[in-house]
Order: structure tokens, then C-alpha cells, then sequence
């Protein structure tokens, strides 16, 4: 909701969400949407929260100032720090470096807050889980919008992360890694998400993603798990509210 797609309509798209009884965290990937995803969310008692940080692909045009990342990441509505990583699908191999440096940075905040990490990777997952290694047992966080392998996925699993998954597995061509990745995942270490306005799933498929989308997600995750939507809607409330706010509801 925090980004130019919503810029007229968030608090009305905020609203149905809320209706549909959607909950959200609302991620920044610039300074600007950063501040704009803590201004939103202090506008609402429970039900949208913030993450702060500088997405990978942005790294080479724009500057990270840590000392203002570190003040965003201390206040109370903001659960989260990112969406940081590796991007090698995007930006040229020149940049991979100063993409590691960046997201270190991101992780150092994570380790002062004691915050979890949002992760986003692409064409990149062994080099993130060889920097995430390091930290085996210091950090906790979400691998955003996963898309590996089922063998990687164990891998992330293992270091104590969750895989979040998006409107990407209701897409029926070429997606049996990403489903069998799915099967892997236990009931208590994942979280699903629309990355809205970003990867509607099926059946709004290019169209501007919401929040409330998300039932589709959960709907073709109880599928491919073979329980219930209401089993699946249970789990993945409680698996995000301990990861982002420590707490059950």
C-alpha cells in the first residue's frame, strides 16, 4: 500500500482487506517507501505493520543511509527489516558485491533490533544461503517470494528461516520444483503473501494485486498440501504473527 500503485486508494484497499479479515505488512524497498510503509502503519492500532529497508535492485542508484535505516527499524510498527538480498536477474555482475555489502548492513540491523529479516533472492540462492550460513543461529526472517528448489529450500529451513510463498503457485506452467518445495515445507514454517501490487494470482493473473488475494494463495497452498483452507488460514496467521510480532492471536 505504500507504493505509487495505491497512491490514490490505499486507505479504502487497506479497508477491504480488513473486511476480508487480511492483515498486512507493507514492505519498503526505498528510503521513501520505507517512511511511507511506517506512516501507514502507525495510522492503525493492529493490522498493518511496516518493514524498512533498500531492495537490491535499487543499490546502485541510490544511497543506503544506515543511521536513518537503524532510527526506522527501532520503532515499534516496524516488525521487519527489509526487503534486502541478492538480485543477479536484474542488475550486472559488477554490482553482486555491493549488493553483499548492502545487505550485511541490513543484517547488522536485524541483529541490533533482534528483528527478522525479509529476504528476497533471485538467480541467487546458493550465495544468500552462503552469507545467511554465517549467522546460522543469530538471525530469523522469511525467505520472501520463494521460488527454489525443494533441496534449497531444506537448506534455508535448516538455518531456521521460513519460505514465503506467492500467487506464483496458482501459475500451472512450469512451476513443479516451486509445488514440490511446497509439499516440503511443514505447516509451521511457512507464510504466504501476495507481494502486492506485484504477482496477482490466479484467477486476477495481470491484474494490479491486493491484499485480499491472498485467500487465492492459501486456497492453492490447502490443495497442494491436502488439508484444509481454514487448517492452512490457522497456520499461517500464527506462523507470521510469532515471526513479525511475537505473539499468537
Amino acid at each position: 500500500m505504500n507504493f505509487q500503485a495505491f497512491e490514490q486508494d490505499a486507505e479504502k484497499v487497506i479497508d477491504e482487506a480488513f473486511a476480508a479479515k487480511t492483515w498486512m505488512i507493507n514492505v519498503g524497498t526505498q528510503h521513501a517507501t520505507s517512511h511511507r510503509a511506517l506512516d501507514l502503519a502507525q495510522k492503525y492500532d493492529e493490522g498493518v505493520w511496516a518493514s524498512v529497508g533498500l531492495h537490491p535492485t535499487h543499490v546502485e542508484k541510490n544511497y543506503f543511509n544506515e543511521q536513518a535505516f537503524r532510527k526506522l527499524a527501532k520503532e515499534p510498527k516496524v516488525v521487519a527489516i527489509g526487503e534486502t538480498g541478492l538480485d543477479y536477474f536484474r542488475l550486472e555482475k559488477n554490482s553482486h558485491k555491493l549488493q553483499e555489502i548492502i545487505f550485511r548492513k541490513h543484517i547488522d540491523i536485524a541483529l541490533e533490533t533482534q528483528k527478522p529479516l525479509m529476504v528476497h533472492c533471485r538467480d541467487a540462492y546458493e550465495d544468500l544461503y552462503a552469507i545467511l550460513k554465517e549467522y546460522q543461529g543469530k538471525l530469523r526472517g522469511i525467505i520472501h517470494c520463494y521460488v527454489g528448489t525443494p533441496e534449497m529450500g531444506k537448506k534455508f529451513l535448516e538455518l531456521g528461516f521460513f519460505l514465503s510463498f506467492t500467487g506464483i503457485i496458482t501459475f500451472r506452467k512450469n512451476n513443479d520444483p516451486l509445488i514440490e518445495a511446497v509439499k516440503m515445507t511443514p505447516l509451521d514454517r511457512f507464510t504466504l503473501e501476495t507481494d502486492a501490487p506485484y504477482l496477482a494470482p490466479v484467477p486476477h493473473r495481470g491484474k494490479r494485486n491486493l491484499p485480499v488475494y491472498v485467500r487465492h494463495v492459501a486456497e492453492r497452498f490447502a490443495d497442494i498440501k491436502g488439508v484444509t483452507l481454514e487448517e492452512i488460514a490457522q497456520a499461517s496467521v500464527q506462523n507470521a504473527c510469532a515471526m513479525f510480532i511475537g505473539k499468537k492471536v
